[in-house]
C-alpha cells in the first residue's frame, strides 16, 4: 500500500523494521534453545557454533523470502534498503550469542587464569575452551 500512496520509503523502513524483528526471534529461539541444551547431548561442545548457522541461514533464508514480494511491491533494487538493517540486527544476535558463550563456558575466566598462571589450568579445560572458540571464530573472522 505505501507505494501506491507515495510513500515507499515509510514502507520499507517498516517492512526491514518488521523483518529484522523476525531475525531478532529466530535469534532469540536459537540461543533460547542453545542455552538449555544439557552437557550430555552429542552437539553441546558446538551448540553456540550451530546457534551461529542457524541464525545466518535464517537470515539468509528471510531475505530470499522478502525479494520477490519487495521487487514486486517496490521495484528491483530495493531489497539492498531492507539487508541493511537485517545484516544490523543479525549482528547484535551474534554478538549476543559470542557473548553467551564467553560467559557459560568461561572463556575469559580461563583466559585470565592461563595470564596469571598463578593457577593451575589443566590441558583439557585450555584444549576444550579453544576447540569451541575455533568453531566459532570461523563464523567471525
Amino acid at each position: 500500500l505505501y507505494p501506491l500512496v507515495g510513500r515507499a520509503e515509510d514502507g520499507l523502513a517498516k517492512y526491514s523494521k518488521y523483518l529484522a524483528g523476525k531475525v531478532a526471534g529466530k535469534g532469540q529461539e536459537h540461543l533460547t534453545t542453545a542455552l538449555k541444551t544439557p552437557k550430555d547431548d552429542k552437539r553441546w561442545g558446538v551448540m553456540f557454533a550451530d546457534t551461529l548457522t542457524r541464525l545466518f541461514e535464517d537470515t539468509a533464508r528471510i531475505i530470499e523470502d522478502s525479494q520477490p514480494i519487495i521487487d514486486t511491491a517496490y521495484g528491483p533494487g530495493n531489497v539492498v534498503r531492507v539487508i541493511t538493517p537485517l545484516q544490523e540486527e543479525c549482528v547484535r544476535q551474534a554478538r549476543n550469542t559470542v557473548n553467551n558463550f564467553l560467559q557459560t563456558r568461561n572463556v575469559i575466566d580461563l583466559a585470565s587464569m592461563i595470564n596469571s598462571a598463578r593457577s593451575t589450568v589443566s590441558v583439557q579445560q585450555v584444549y576444550t575452551r579453544l576447540a569451541h572458540v575455533t568453531c566459532i571464530g570461523g563464523y567471525i573472522w
